[in-house]
């Protein structure tokens, strides 16, 4: 065991004493141990003492002997009154909380003695009250729908409660609680303790812990990035997607033949333009040499005709002299010209699809976790209707009533548009 904790070098010496020994002869090893004189352990232990008790002196003139000294003079400056509140104030707490500790508890349920259970026997009496409470909360939902401007402005304004369809639930048991764990400290010392924590900061939490909505848009919009990049591809190397066929090339009908002497038909997947191009060229080499035109008596009289000729034009059909440029001369700008790079205009709206699906994807996963309501609550779901000058609504809403606040709790409510019917319907297709 002891050879494991000796030197590298030791340890590959020692098979070698034997080889260089001749043999017939008797090897004696012996080992020794070397070890330093007492005066340097002392002289270590006391050089460390002498180093840590310079950084407590320091630490204590510099850092809390200004701290002690301000903690007194705001001390002389209080008053009766104030010296008086502070004394009679709680013991200040401070509580860490250790990440990863947060669990979800269910409470018991109620009981026949439980004043939560009691206000329900109340409330369920009160027949009245049950209506104000679906009154208020139909009138509360037609605000909301009000301050959504895509929905007012596909059905206008203002917006008139027609019907509605709400129940009252009583719960048998309290709300979920969330408590986590960390250390409580106090003036007697710290304690390892459980503490409840609020629903909205756990939602939160788990956002940023679990952050699913943004991971599964971020693959929505890799998976759009990788096929439009990959089609593009292919379209480099001459193959055309059949999601996307060229609308600009000619195309011939299925199963017609080729004359013996007309020229193989030319890719489609090349620019109008360069289309053109080409087909001028494959025009020129099929024809006899004498019937074969200079280009550059081609270009004169292009530019002649572009300068003085009103009813002809020497562009294509497909292409348009941008305002402000002259016919006879190119344009100047290039990011208004389409000529210079054939693919320009579809390389600017790369980001586009990937971006479309980035946002569609991210409206798909994002729901607001709805919080837990107040201890006590009942609950109200159901329907209502609302009219507009141009269309119905129906709208699904849950919401809890409290009888300590005799009011709704805004952060456990949930609203969402159910349906939506126009009063005046005209075909798309005419």
């Amino acid at each position: 065991m002891s050879r494991l904790f000796r030197s590298a070098r030791s340890m590959l010496a020692s098979p070698q004493i034997p080889s260089v020994v001749p043999r017939g002869q008797t090897v004696h090893v012996q080992r020794v141990r070397l070890s330093r004189p007492a005066r340097y352990r002392f002289r270590n232990f006391f050089l460390g003492g002498a180093v840590v008790y310079g950084c407590y002196a320091a630490y204590t003139t510099v850092v809390l002997s200004p701290v002690a000294r301000w903690v007194e003079d705001e001390e002389e400056k209080l008053t009766a009154e104030e010296r008086k509140a502070l004394e009679e104030g709680t013991d200040a707490t401070a509580f860490i909380a250790f990440p990863l500790t947060t669990h979800a508890v269910q409470p018991p349920p109620y009981s026949g003695r439980d004043p939560e259970w009691l206000e329900f026997v109340k409330l369920s009496k009160n027949k009245p009250l049950q209506q104000k409470i679906r009154d208020d909360l139909a009138f509360k939902v037609r605000k909301i729908a009000e301050a959504s401007v895509p929905l007012t402005m596909r059905t206008g304004k203002p917006l008139k409660i027609r019907r509605w369809w709400l129940d009252i639930d009583y719960p048998y048991r309290p709300p979920i609680e969330y408590r986590r764990s960390g250390i409580l400290l106090t003036e007697d010392g710290m304690e390892w303790t459980t503490q409840p924590v609020d629903s909205a900061v756990v939602n939160a939490v788990n956002r940023v812990l679990w952050p699913s909505p943004l991971l599964l848009s971020t693959w929505a919009f890799a998976g759009t990035m990788f096929k439009q990049n990959f089609q593009d591809l292919l379209r480099a190397f001459g193959f055309e997607p059949k999601s996307s066929p060229d609308l600009h090339s000619p195309t011939t009908p299925q199963g017609t033949p080729t004359a013996p002497g007309s020229p193989s038909p030319l890719p489609s997947q090349h620019h109008p333009d360069i289309q053109r191009a080409l087909q001028r060229l494959q025009q020129q080499a099929t024809k006899r040499p004498e019937e074969v035109k200079d280009p550059r008596a081609m270009a004169s009289q292009n530019q002649g005709a572009g300068a003085y000729g009103a009813g002809s034009s020497p562009l294509p059909p497909g292409a348009a002299t941008p305002s402000g440029a002259s016919p006879g001369k190119p344009n100047p700008d290039p990011k208004q010209s389409g000529d210079l790079l054939p693919n320009q205009a579809g390389a600017d709206r790369v980001p586009s699809e990937p971006w479309k699906a980035f946002k569609e994807q991210f409206a798909r996963a994002w729901r607001r976790a709805p919080e837990q309501p107040p201890r006590g609550s009942i609950l109200v779901s159901g329907l209502v209707e609302l009219e507009a000058p141009r269309g119905y609504t129906v709208v699904d809403v849950v919401a809890y009533w409290d009888p300590k606040t005799r009011q709704f709790d805004n952060k456990s409510m949930m609203v969402r548009l159910r349906r939506l019917q126009a009063k005046n319907q005209a075909p798309i297709r005419r």
